[in-house]
């Protein structure tokens, strides 16, 4: 499934959170890995215009490359397979760029750092690729530099948000190939939303009588149930270990609350999809779930996997050239 992977890095240790995922992708499918940084423009150094300078620049380029250079040859040591590169530009940019030209079959990074002159950020750097990659991108949460940033990190449990749509569910080949890799058991949880349109100012204050409203959601969690349990049997029948999880309420809020309690190892999520009466968008979900939880989270643009019928991993080159036809 995945052959090369691309870890960004700005120079700073909790950028470097990222590795361990990295590592545990690469180490799950004997996949080589690179590391990028980029330096920005002279320009984008000060708040005031500065003049290019190409041996500024020389120095700046050869001197990230040094580091890239030293943090690949101690993890090189590791059994891990290795490359650097550096570029110069808009760091969302250059990382998109180096990914579309360079065959990449997933990004990895961390959602905040503080490297170099610039700042790698949610709101900026890494908002910018996910909604840009047309490959799998996998947003760590950075909160503290990792001890042992090349040792893989442990991918046991995954689990899965789905709300009933195509779309959504156009995730499971790559999760059926990564949980065979990992040897990890997987989660489908599903979230009943409350109907809209039913209350008065409150969502406590239905308009409607309290048996029909709760006749109506059981019908609902019924219908969801049935819908993972047949999922879930797909997914068992390809060998893997598999639970279905059915709550009710705002999809994003309970979907957190679940990562809380059963604290899963990664979260697998399409980053587009909707469904009945009480729709949710995977688009907005995956993002509060990047933005508030410290639980790794792989984004899969769902849009490049659909019409994807198979628990076989569909080839993620081919994943990233049907988005890239998109655009």
């Amino acid at each position: 499934m995945f052959t090369h992977i691309l870890v960004p890095l700005d120079g700073s240790p909790l950028a470097q959170c990222a590795l361990p995922y990295g590592f545990a992708l690469a180490s799950a499918e004997d996949a080589s890995v690179t590391l990028l940084s980029v330096v920005p423009p002279m320009q984008m150094l000060t708040d005031n215009y500065v003049l290019y300078n190409a041996a500024t620049e020389a120095i700046q380029l050869a001197d990230a490359g040094d580091a890239l250079d030293a943090l690949a040859q101690s993890l090189r040591t590791h059994g891990v397979r290795v490359t650097t590169a550096v570029a110069v530009g808009d760091a969302a940019d250059q990382i998109l760029r180096y990914a579309d030209e360079n065959a990449t079959d997933a990004i990895v990074m961390a959602s905040h750092g503080w490297g170099g002159a610039f700042h790698w950020a949610f709101g900026s750097v890494a908002r910018k690729v996910i909604t840009g990659a047309t490959v799998p991108t996998l947003v760590v949460r950075a909160k503290d530099a990792p001890e042992h940033a090349e040792t893989p990190a442990p991918v046991r449990s995954i689990l899965v948000p789905l709300d009933g749509s195509e779309l959504a569910e156009a995730v499971l080949p790559l999760v059926t190939d990564l949980a065979r890799s990992c040897g990890a058991s997987v989660t489908l949880a599903r979230v009943v939303a409350f109907p809209g349109g039913i209350y008065m100012a409150s969502p406590y204050a239905p308009l409607v009588a309290p048996d029909t409203f709760d006749h109506a959601m059981e019908e609902s969690r019924a219908a969801a149930r049935v819908y993972l349990d047949s999922t879930a049997e797909r997914l068992r029948s390809a060998g893997l270990t598999v639970e279905a999880v059915v709550r009710d309420g705002e999809p994003a809020s309970r979907l957190l609350s679940l990562m809380d309690e059963e604290k899963y190892d990664l979260v697998v999520a399409a980053t587009h999809g909707r469904t009945g009466i009480g729709r949710w968008v995977m688009g907005s979900v995956a993002e509060r779930l990047v933005e508030s939880s410290h639980t790794p989270v792989l984004l899969v643009r769902s849009t490049a996997l659909a019409g994807t019928d198979s628990l076989e991993a569909e080839p993620v080159g081919a994943i990233r050239d049907a988005a890239n036809a998109a655009r």
